[in-house]
């Protein structure tokens, strides 16, 4: 059957800053986006958008640990927001 929205395969920057596309703030982050593609189509235009022109970033960010310390200083705050949704709305 099809499916109501295409779920991303990258968490391109993200992976870059963290190092792993298995970190927890890398998986919170792919959760808080796949949730807003699958209820908004504009969500879905920016995860497009981001996933045609993220790659050449996180590219440049694996030649520079300070801007991987940047981007992680700015990505932390938000992914710990993203963790909290999720605990929230998995209550039973």
């Amino acid at each position: 059957s099809k499916q109501p929205y295409q779920q991303l395969s990258g968490c391109f920057i993200a992976t870059a800053a963290f190092g792993s596309n298995l970190s927890g703030e890398v998986q919170a982050l792919r959760r808080l986006r796949d949730r807003g593609v699958a209820s908004s189509a504009l969500a879905l235009a920016a995860a497009d958008l981001y996933r045609r022109s993220a790659p050449a970033a996180a590219r440049g960010l694996g030649q520079s640990e300070t801007a991987r310390a940047t981007v992680r200083m700015f990505l932390r705050p938000l992914a710990a927001l993203a963790g909290a949704a999720d605990r929230w709305i998995d209550r039973p």
